[in-house]
């Protein structure tokens, strides 16, 4: 068996010996967008081998609860309807209301 790649992005059945299909094509796309969205990898760890173990061992829970993600739709359309009176009542920098907006967006 031979290995190709970089050890982030490979699914845990390379390591344990489970052999290649389209799972693995999978996981590794799992692992870009997941990239992609955080700006790091899931079972990222400062050596090799312990990203290795992380990938072979750790449970990763994705995600926040359904209650959460309603809180945070609730507070971004909010957020976004106050930006657009904003943007009606005056011509500001969009820059700052958008910096206002995330704000009030991750404060929940």
């Amino acid at each position: 068996l031979t290995v190709i790649g970089t050890h982030f992005y490979q699914a845990p059945e390379v390591y344990i010996g489970g052999g290649y299909d389209e799972r693995i094509d999978l996981w590794a796309l799992g692992i870009t967008l997941f990239k992609m969205l955080t700006g790091s990898t899931p079972f990222e760890s400062e050596f090799h081998s312990s990203t290795i173990q992380n990938i072979i061992s750790v449970t990763f829970v994705l995600g926040p609860s359904l209650e959460q993600v309603q809180q945070l739709r609730q507070g971004f359309c909010s957020a976004s309807a106050e930006e657009e009176e904003r943007e009606d009542e005056s011509e500001g920098s969009n820059e700052a209301h958008v910096v206002e907006l995330i704000k009030k967006t991750t404060a929940i």
